[in-house]
């Protein structure tokens, strides 16, 4: 096991022997935390959230470096077939059915039953004073999430030249791209 990276090996000494779930990133350990706090009391004995820091981690995690491991991912970065290929390669990888673990915070009534009592009672216990300010804001946060799958797909795509590639073909001394006129 000292082939390990760096990571996995801190992972394995703070999970202490418990099982790893195997998340993104640190919002994603507090709202794994929050959920199985409400619906699974004592989680936390046998259980161990840690974030790996990237989607690519946690299926490195738990394909190649630690397949007893349980791996959790969302949507938002890669392509239905990455995800797709990315699932196959271990059973114990799971992506979430939302774009990102925080676009449950976009249904209320989901979030609504993740709150625990202490919670609702600062609101009456009235769903609708949680539901209404949720879906207010919910046209802005489609488009804020559209807007970003967007951008993130054309920079994926998107190849700018290095020192290394051969004389800069298709570019000029002025840094604009010959083909497009887009400078940068």
């Amino acid at each position: 096991m000292s082939d390990l990276p760096p990571w996995v090996r801190d992972i394995e000494n703070q999970a202490r022997g418990n099982l790893v779930l195997l998340v993104e990133g640190d919002s994603d350990v507090v709202l794994f935390r929050h959920f199985l706090t409400q619906h699974r009391p004592g989680w936390d004995v046998r259980l161990h959230i840690a974030p790996s820091s990237s989607k690519s981690r946690v299926v490195t995690g738990v394909t190649v470096h630690r397949p007893d491991w349980i791996g959790v991912i969302d949507l938002d970065e890669w392509s239905p077939d990455e995800l797709r290929e990315a699932v196959a390669r271990s059973p114990r990888l799971r992506a979430l059915p939302r774009f990102c673990i925080e676009s449950y915070f976009c249904s209320p009534m989901e979030l609504w039953t993740a709150l625990p009592h202490v919670q609702r009672s600062r609101v009456n216990d009235d769903p609708q004073k949680l539901t209404g300010p949720i879906v207010a804001a919910l046209p802005n946060w489609v488009a804020h999430g559209a807007m970003w799958r967007v951008l993130r797909q054309l920079h994926q795509t998107a190849r700018l030249p290095t020192q290394k590639d051969s004389a800069m073909k298709g570019y000029d001394r002025h840094k604009t791209c010959k083909s497009c006129s887009i400078g940068y």
